[in-house]
Order: structure tokens, then C-alpha cells, then sequence
């Protein structure tokens, strides 16, 4: 127990002194306290336990152990999309049902926003990142066009702006040659 907590009880003071000898019939009360950033899980060679309390009653040699487990950090991730909530972490041993390590997700009420998806032309910031323009994964996204006829003709190229796709190409005017 010296890595994840320590025991005490009667006589003991587990790391330093972790064996005892006690007369028969004689009841010991064992506490276990959990280091930083580790939890009391169980214990094993009790006759009984409540929590981190281990009663034994001597009849003959014990061999009894507290079993600590390392906390992790967990984020909940709530949309299901595999990256978590970096405002809704929990610390346990092991990982909770709904629960990932990471904690990149930028809105965790979207599975279809979270980092390195496909920028859509959605108005959203799919791939949590403010400096890739919206819609910038669509294959048709920065395309040149090209509108009007002749001496209007004009180029242009699709958009995303506000959600939708946008041709910015807009017909000339003539130019009066003097």
C-alpha cells in the first residue's frame, strides 16, 4: 500500500510497520487512508469491512491488504462523438460509462462539432478551430465561377457564408473604352 495509501490500525502504521502479533480472540480495527491522487478500492483478509474500516478477529495468522487504484481524470462526452467536455470533469479509477480522457471538445452538445471533423457549411465551427474557414471541407468549397457574357463576363467562387453556399461571382458592367 506504500505507492497508493497507508493502514492503521492497533500496532500497525503500514507503510513503516505493517506486522503485528496479537493474542487469539482479539479484535483489531484496520483504517486505510488513500494517498493524493489515488482512492481506497477495496480490501482482502478481513472478516468484514465498511469502507475504508477492516475488522478482523485473530484466530490465527492474517494476511490482510488495502487495495488503492490511481485516479484519472475523465470528460464527459456527452454527444457521443469521442472527445470530452473540458468543463465537466470527474476523477476515477476507472473510466465511467459516457466518459473519455480527452477533454478537447469544443461543443459537446454537437457530435458533429469536436477537433480535426470536416469543416461543413453549417454556420458552426465544426473543427474547433477559429482560424479554418466555415464550410472549408466541403469538396466544392473555393471552386472558381465564372458569370455574364462577353465584356460582362466576371469570375467569382464558391462560398460558405452564414451557413450557405454563396457564389461571389456578380456580372460586370461594360467599360467605356474613349
Amino acid at each position: 500500500p506504500a505507492m497508493g495509501g497507508s493502514i492503521s490500525g492497533s500496532g500497525i502504521n503500514c507503510p513503516m510497520y505493517c506486522t503485528e502479533f496479537y493474542e487469539s480472540c482479539t479484535d483489531v480495527t484496520l483504517n486505510a487512508t488513500a494517498n493524493s491522487g489515488y482512492s481506497f478500492n477495496s480490501w482482502s483478509g478481513c472478516n468484514s469491512s465498511s469502507g475504508s474500516t477492516c475488522y478482523i478477529t485473530m484466530d490465527g495468522d492474517k494476511n490482510v491488504t488495502a487495495n488503492f487504484c490511481q485516479l484519472n481524470t475523465y470528460h464527459r462526452a456527452a454527444d457521443g462523438d469521442g472527445y470530452g467536455n473540458p468543463n465537466d470533469p470527474i476523477r476515477a479509477c476507472t473510466q465511467p460509462t459516457g466518459y473519455v480522457i480527452n477533454n478537447t471538445d469544443c461543443d459537446d452538445n454537437d457530435n458533429k462539432v469536436y477537433p480535426s471533423a470536416t469543416e461543413i457549411c453549417d454556420g458552426k465551427n465544426n473543427d474547433c478551430n477559429d482560424d479554418t474557414p466555415d464550410g472549408s471541407g466541403e469538396p466544392w468549397h473555393g471552386n472558381p465561377t465564372s458569370c455574364g457574357v462577353g465584356v460582362c463576363s466576371s469570375i467569382g467562387q464558391l462560398m460558405c457564408l452564414s451557413g450557405n453556399q454563396v457564389d461571389t461571382c456578380a456580372p460586370g458592367s461594360p467599360t467605356e473604352i474613349p
